[in-house]
């Protein structure tokens, strides 16, 4: 009978000790998994940072992944103090691989930025990184190097000559990734150029880089067809402008658009006018209506004129009737708001 106690009573134990074993490992995955897939930056770090004080500094337990989500999101949050404290101990651990290794680097390097203003030691740490992408050709992990540059070079100066570089180097990082990103870097600093330095023509040129491309960003293409609006240079805004609004409709582009049009295409310019005050988009509705009020009378009138001259009638040609404008220019709306499906 006692020989029975002890062996139940051992397998007892040992089943005890199972069960609490397996609810520990579960609670620990169970952390791990809810860190790892939680959305908000704040719990993310908060997660991360309670699995990592209760089992993350035992070796079994830790991961390339916790680490590197460790450092990713106290730079997301800003944490610079967190990010160089992560980052370094992310660095030490001899299973991180050399992509997730350069990817802490990058992320190190912001803190040098925005935490210590050493500009210096950033870029070093992009550097290493941009050998390391260009022996391994890592296009996109060469291209997060060069964009670190870039940082670097308008955190720690904004003369023109540092924005004229930044942007050279942002078209650089375009031509290898092609990534909206990169385009962001390059109409960024473009746009910097006009509107602080005045220097539009080389403006220009940097935001056509990336505007030739056919996934051009609507607004890309809007504001290099402005800078062409503004010199006049109408045929140039329209091959930018007419594929902006195809990409994302607005009154402010289909209005510039038909005011642009009336000198060479007067019925697309009626269209035109018209999808913009359809669009309701103020105050460019309001500008499109009152322009296609006066064109469609100034274009009725001279219709008028044409069939008066045909028959030979010299006497001054009346203004076109009122009801006519009217009736006129509800059919243009209402075709308008046929092809935009209103």
């Amino acid at each position: 009978m006692k020989k029975f106690v002890v062996i139940f009573t051992i397998f007892f134990i040992t089943i005890s000790s199972f069960y609490i074993y397996a609810g520990k490992r579960e609670d620990r995955e169970k952390l791990y998994l809810s860190a790892l897939t939680e959305k908000n930056p704040e719990l993310k770090l908060q997660k991360l940072e309670e699995y990592y004080n209760k089992y993350g500094k035992k070796k079994k337990y830790q991961t390339p992944t916790l680490f590197v989500q460790l450092v990713k999101t106290s730079l997301k949050l800003k944490k610079y103090d967190k990010v160089l404290m992560y980052a370094d101990i992310a660095l030490n651990y001899k299973r991180l691989s050399d992509n997730e290794r350069s990817n802490v680097k990058l992320d190190k390097a912001y803190y040098y930025i925005y935490g210590k203003k050493d500009f210096k030691t950033a870029e070093s740490l992009a550097d290493e990184v941009i050998a390391f992408a260009k022996s391994v050709k890592d296009k996109n992990l060469n291209a997060d190097a060069l964009r670190l540059k870039v940082v670097i070079l308008e955190s720690s100066s904004k003369d023109v000559e540092t924005i004229k570089k930044a942007l050279k180097t942002s078209i650089d990082i375009y031509n290898i990734d092609h990534s909206l990103k990169s385009a962001h870097f390059v109409y960024y600093f473009s746009k910097k150029l006009y509107d602080e330095f005045t220097l539009y023509d080389e403006a220009i040129i940097g935001l056509e880089k990336i505007c030739v491309d056919n996934r051009a960003r609507a607004g890309h293409l809007e504001q290099l067809a402005l800078w062409y609006m503004q010199d006049g240079l109408n045929k140039k805004a329209l091959k930018y402008l007419i594929p902006s609004y195809m990409r994302k409709r607005n009154s402010k582009r289909a209005y510039f658009i038909g005011k642009l049009m009336l000198e060479s295409d007067i019925e697309k310019a009626f269209q035109y006018l018209g999808e913009a005050y359809v669009l309701s988009n103020e105050p460019y509705a309001t500008k499109a209506m009152d322009l296609l009020k006066f064109e469609y009378k100034k274009e009725l009138k001279q219709k008028l004129n044409q069939e008066m001259e045909m028959e030979g009638e010299e006497e001054n040609v009346k203004e076109p009737e009122e009801e006519e404008i009217e009736a006129g220019i509800e059919k243009i709306i209402e075709e308008a708001k046929a092809r935009l499906g209103r």
